[in-house]
């Protein structure tokens, strides 16, 4: 039995992801929100993406992520406090702005982030909620701020387990220990102009954790920090290009740092690539059908040593712009 408990001990603390334990984007680049709660998207209208990840294509039991993330402000934002893709948009600010009795207000906007991690035997769904403040500082320099909440599903998938005749003990563990539900909370901060972005987030800051098993400790959330910087380099009227790095951090493993760049073209296109060092080496693709709708696709190719295969993995989102002119006043 003791065993038992290990072997599910070992399920629920191997998570494939960021630090073994939040799920995996490489889609970040373009939907910071993801990661840090406080990059939100400021326009008058209601944001809404969605995406879907699969790891390791022909491997039974591969890693499978659903995500949704949506968030609209609570009363119509200054036009030039407009940001999209971590930074404001171009042209929007004003110094004049700051120098009159209408200076940009205070932006409030609240949001939501639904996952689902399907790794064969072992099922993760979060939800979250963040409430976040967009503060403008000077004519062209904006900060956030955002915590979240939310709660984290444990399931393991019990139909695929293989069970002896009369295995009481262990189905009687499935029972108590198939399903668990733990609070979380995170925060997240984000500065930003109209060239570049800096930022922080701190995940799994509750330090919830399931009871031992059999005396072999269980899944214990373990604090992840995320810092992200980036800056626009306008080459002409109609390309920009943005290098960026974006450095994750927690007790339990060494620095991980995702150095990237992309190539934007106006707003109807753009190309990217993004080193994971020892790790992965990603190729990104932006294409805006319409004013309203952008489809994203990468391809991670692993850099395992022993020529495995171990990251290679494919993704594939829309972001939505939904509820035009959502506030009239």
């Amino acid at each position: 039995m003791k065993k038992l408990a290990l072997l599910i001990t070992f399920l629920l603390s191997a998570l494939p992801g960021y630090g073994q334990q939040l799920s995996q984007f490489s889609q970040y680049l373009d939907n910071q929100y993801l990661i840090n709660p406080a990059a939100t998207d400021i326009q008058n209208s209601v944001k809404i993406g969605l995406g879907y990840r699969q790891q390791w294509g022909d491997v039974p039991g591969n890693p499978k992520t659903l995500y949704l993330t949506a968030y609209a402000p609570l009363s119509k934002p200054s036009e030039s406090q407009y940001m999209r893709a971590s930074m404001r948009l171009n042209g929007r600010v004003r110094s004049s702005d700051f120098n009159t009795n209408t200076k940009p207000g205070i932006s409030h906007i609240v949001g939501t982030i639904i996952t689902n991690d399907d790794f064969g035997l072992f099922n993760k769904t979060t939800v979250h909620f963040s409430y976040g403040i967009h503060l403008p500082l000077a004519s062209n320099l904006s900060i956030s701020a955002a915590p979240k909440i939310g709660l984290v599903n444990l399931n393991l998938n019990n139909g695929l387990w293989v069970l002896e005749d009369e295995d009481t003990p262990f189905q009687s563990f499935l029972g108590s220990y198939s399903s668990e539900t733990m609070f979380d909370i995170g925060f997240g901060i984000w500065l930003y102009s109209d060239r570049f972005f800096l930022g922080y987030s701190l995940e799994q800051l509750s330090s919830n954790n399931l009871e031992q098993l059999d005396q072999v400790s269980g899944y214990e959330f373990i604090p992840h920090h995320f810092f992200s910087l980036g800056y626009a380099f306008q080459i002409n009227p109609y390309f920009r290009l943005v290098p960026g790095a974006m450095v994750r951090y927690l007790s339990t493993s060494p620095l991980n740092i995702d150095y990237s760049i992309r190539l934007e073209y106006k707003n109807r296109v753009w190309l990217g690539m993004s080193l994971r060092k020892e790790n992965a080496l990603v190729g990104m693709l932006g294409l805006y059908v319409n004013s309203n709708i952008k489809f994203n696709y990468t391809y991670d190719h692993g850099m395992a040593s022993g020529g495995r295969d171990g990251l290679n993995a494919h993704e594939i989102s829309l972001k939505i712009s939904a509820f035009q002119n959502l506030y009239k006043k």
